[in-house]
């Protein structure tokens, strides 16, 4: 190729801009701009650092477009040794690779550079490689940052999505930089996967946000105490999601109490997690304790934000009431909760939970008449309550009145099919349990009186 036609590689304020411009197709990651960058490249000649910028640009590249045309170029101006170097390279894969491995595998083909396999190539220089991986990848920030390859805060930049979120997940990161403090808009936060262990200051600039994820990275003690001050209530999310998979593992052990109990130092505020801390106590089979928790969160004033919440927290003291024996309580409980909802009346999500609890209380105050009126105006609304048609049901059944009885029961299987093992058990359908239609819906024969 004629020395004439290199006119990428004069030293002009002309040629300058359009280097530029061809750096900025090159990092675009769009294949169509990468792909012209480098018939570009082709026709007016490349400067060292570009071919520094496609060995970076082919990193782990899985598109085989781009590929190629990396490798024509390569060809074209006699670096069929770099092309071929550059496909003997194992990157085992990267992207599929555990993340303890991931980030050294970057780490490993920039020393490379450097070392045995571009010995070859002295004009290769790894920042250039670092700075199209960072870029066009999102691989090698740690080398990047340990070797200033960009200006920090631009570096971070490159892992910002929709404005607000920063994920630095799986970096192998040794430090959060202080230029962290420059993002006070930052809504979201990850910093999972990394080998961090203390926090800097800066980062209690951050005011708006909302989420900070640092699964399976090592923070200090000390750095722990930092988001407890200064992030009180995203460390209780935390904490809380860590307590309801516990609880989702039928974990309620002492450690499942502590945390629940961290939750609440940090966020006492917020009725969600004084319902979870009273169902670990009740279901570690201490209701009195679980009572007490889940009235904290009825003391809680109501918002249209948390007013959900707190009608489901009357309708659970109703159920720690109604476990307890105390069912005048557990009817006033009830009945707080529907007076709430009618000054909050779109709220409905937990309205067929009341009408279910109020009928309940009712029923074991002996008051059928009235728990059968609560259960009939609660299936209209809610016709596909199974709780509340077995148990209307069973008032049928105390009140001899088998056809309504079998109408009910029949419902309520075909809603949830648990009932029929329970109406077996259940001793007010004592009168029932020979009786041939009884057992054809129940399928299966009771033994015993």
């Amino acid at each position: 190729m004629s020395s004439q036609s290199l006119y990428l590689l004069t030293h002009t304020a002309e040629t300058q801009q359009q280097l530029a411009k061809i750096e900025a197709l090159l990092f675009s990651n769009e294949t169509p701009n990468q792909i012209l960058a480098l018939k570009l490249l082709a026709g007016g000649g490349v400067p060292n650092h570009f071919w520094s910028y496609m060995v970076g640009v082919l990193y782990d590249e899985q598109n085989p477009d781009l590929m190629k045309a990396v490798t024509e170029l390569m060809y074209t101006y006699d670096q069929e040794e770099l092309a071929d170097a550059l496909a003997d390279f194992d990157f085992q894969n990267s992207i599929h690779t555990e993340w303890s491995k991931r980030f050294n595998i970057a780490l490993d083909f920039l020393e490379a550079v450097n070392h045995e396999l571009f010995i070859d190539f002295p004009f290769l220089e790894p920042k250039q490689i670092a700075k199209a991986m960072l870029i066009c990848h999102k691989e090698g920030l740690r080398y990047c940052f340990e070797h200033e390859v960009l200006p920090i805060k631009t570096m971070l930049e490159i892992f910002m999505s929709e404005g607000t979120r920063l994920d630095l997940s799986y970096q192998g990161l040794l430090f959060l930089p202080d230029e962290i403090g420059e993002f006070p808009y930052l809504t979201h936060l990850n910093i999972s996967h990394n080998f961090i262990q203390e926090l800097p200051e800066s980062l209690q600039r951050l005011t708006k946000l909302e989420t900070l994820y640092h699964t399976d990275t090592p923070l200090s003690a000390e750095a722990i105490r930092f988001l407890e001050h200064h992030f009180p209530k995203i460390v209780a999310e935390r904490y809380h999601d860590e307590v309801v998979s516990r609880f989702r593992r039928a974990n309620y052990d002492q450690e499942t109490q502590r945390l629940i109990d961290r939750v609440l130092a940090l966020a006492p505020d917020n009725p969600t997690y004084w319902i979870t801390k009273g169902a670990v106590y009740g279901n570690s089979g201490n209701p009195q304790l679980g009572l007490e928790a889940t009235l904290k969160a009825t003391q809680i004033a109501p918002t249209p934000d948390n007013i959900d919440t707190i009608l489901l927290a009357w309708s659970n003291v109703s159920g720690f009431y109604r476990r307890l024996g105390q069912d005048h309580a557990s009817l006033d409980a009830a009945q707080q909760g529907f007076d709430l909802l009618a000054q909050y009346p779109q709220h409905t999500q937990w309205e067929d939970d009341l009408y279910f609890r109020k009928a309940q209380a009712l029923y074991h105050l002996e008051r059928l008449e009235d728990s059968l009126q609560v259960y009939t105006e609660g299936l209209k609304k809610y016709p596909d309550s199974s709780g509340m048609l077995y148990n209307t049901a069973c008032i049928y059944a105390r009140w001899h009145d088998k056809q309504k009885m079998l109408h009910y029961l029949q419902s309520a299987i075909a809603e949830k099919g648990d009932h029929r093992a329970e109406a077996t058990k259940d001793p007010d359908f004592r009168e029932y349990w020979q009786d041939s239609e009884f057992l054809s819906l129940v399928g299966t024969a009771i033994s015993g009186d």
